[in-house]
């Protein structure tokens, strides 16, 4: 008997990862240097889950001149990985790329992020983070899927890392 059938490729998630130019790197660090010494400076914290009690969690001004290059390269990889997503078969038509929200976490040891998602304004809203300090002793852990990585005896590898949790399986998504 001869049965037809469809097979339906339902991606989990696609994630997107580019390295910042070392020049964007240091423009942004200035720019957060100086936000940090505001006086009139603006705590996004309010709208945020991060747990952070020793650092700050601040509104950035995505229309400040200094961000221009990087609010431009997020647009371009937020195009990018839409390409990517509407080469699985989605109908993702003409897209309108803008940035809604800017902030910056000053997290120091002991502040935190729980296990949360973004909202968005739109069904198709697209979030990022980039790190531009992170302390020596997280550049200086294994990485994970490396012989060395290890999540038991508390080891402390995953002290510092973004776990990103989909599907209905995701111990194993970090």
């Amino acid at each position: 008997m001869e049965q037809e059938y469809q097979v339906h490729t339902l991606p989990a998630v696609f994630l997107l990862e580019a390295k910042m130019p070392d020049a964007m790197v240091s423009g942004l660090n200035t720019y957060l240097d100086e936000l940090m010494e505001q006086e009139d400076r603006i705590s996004h914290a309010g709208t945020l889950v991060g747990q952070i009690g020793h650092g700050q969690q601040l509104t950035m001004d995505h229309n400040d001149p200094r961000l221009n290059d990087f609010c431009q390269m997020s647009g371009i990889l937020a195009t990018e990985y839409l390409k990517n997503f509407g080469s699985t078969g989605n109908n993702i038509g003409e897209r309108q790329i803008g940035i809604d929200e800017l902030w910056s976490v000053h997290s120091y040891e002991r502040d935190y992020n729980p296990i949360h998602d973004h909202g968005t304004k739109t069904i198709m809203g697209i979030s990022c983070t980039s790190w531009t300090k992170v302390p020596q002793q997280i550049l200086d852990q294994p990485t994970a899927g490396s012989p060395e990585y290890n999540l038991y005896n508390a080891s402390g590898d995953s002290d510092g890392c973004l776990a990103f949790n989909y599907g209905i399986n995701s111990l194993m998504d970090v």
